[in-house]
């Protein structure tokens, strides 16, 4: 809705523009020249605004549903859960970075403000490189698409970047940040592609491509760009529940670079009636 008010925006600066200088043409003739470009401009604009109201009427409904019934449910779906598990543990013991997964535990249910909680425990050895898998992994859980995966600094500094640079590219913004992140992280070139065709300054450019190395969208394309993303799509387990980490106790491996894990989730679910 921002996406589409700012673009909205866009549409009455570019009318009154053209309206002012169509004043001004009557003692300025030089002036009708832009007068074109301008309704060119607007017309654009017009269709980007009307294209941006129907992509949300589109997405929406699709989008909340997987949030309420896989994301954050009103009941836990631990089947998926542990299928989840169990494909991470088939492709880590491949990758030999991670091992000796221990069977999950699940806790007695936990009330916690508008949520009901469940302690997942579990154990394993890990690699530093597993480590490197594994907690990202659980950093991810719940997000759904590249806005999901961004912070509201890292939001904000695009949509200001939009706005010094081209107002109407606030359209293809609010499109990339609602692509699915894992459609993201099986093609990110073409979708980031898709978005600086709006952009040419060094400033956009710069900024973009500085947050898409420091943030989580860099962990959702090495975790998700491969095989991983591959065998949880065929499995249909994007996207993943609400999970963030509980107590966590790493102690000293048989191999240098190899560390004994054990890891307390928090698995969330919504109260009835939330």
């Amino acid at each position: 809705m921002v996406a589409i008010s700012l673009a909205v925006f866009s549409v009455n600066s570019l009318w009154l523009h053209a309206r002012l200088i169509n004043v001004a043409s009557q003692v300025s003739p030089p002036l009708v020249a832009e007068i074109p470009v301008l309704e060119a401009k607007l017309e654009n604009v017009t269709q980007q605004v009307e294209m941006a109201q129907l992509h949300a009427a589109s997405r929406i409904g699709s989008q909340a549903e997987q949030v309420d019934i896989l994301i954050y449910p009103s009941e836990p779906d631990f089947d998926r859960l542990i299928a989840f598990f169990d494909i991470f543990r088939e492709y880590s013991e491949g990758s030999d970075v991670l091992q000796n997964f221990s069977s999950i535990d699940i806790g007695d249910a936990l009330d916690h403000k508008s949520s009901v909680v469940y302690p997942i425990s579990l154990k394993f050895n890990a690699h530093t490189e597993g480590m490197n898998i594994f907690f990202p992994l659980v950093r991810l859980a719940g997000l759904l698409t590249i806005g999901d995966a961004l912070s509201s600094d890292e939001r904000a500094l695009l949509l200001y970047r939009t706005e010094q640079e081209n107002p109407a590219g606030i359209v293809a913004l609010e499109q990339f940040f609602s692509t699915d992140l894992m459609q993201y992280a099986k093609d990110s070139h073409s979708h980031e592609q898709r978005l600086l065709r709006s952009f040419s300054s060094d400033s956009f450019l710069s900024a973009f491509h500085g947050i898409v190395k420091s943030s989580l969208l860099k962990e959702a394309k090495m975790i998700f760009g491969g095989e991983f993303g591959a065998m949880f799509s065929r499995h249909s387990l994007w996207p993943l529940p609400l999970l963030s980490l509980g107590e966590v106790t790493l102690r000293t491996g048989g191999s240098p670079g190899w560390n004994k894990v054990d890891v307390e989730l928090l698995l969330y679910t919504r109260h009835v009636g939330e």
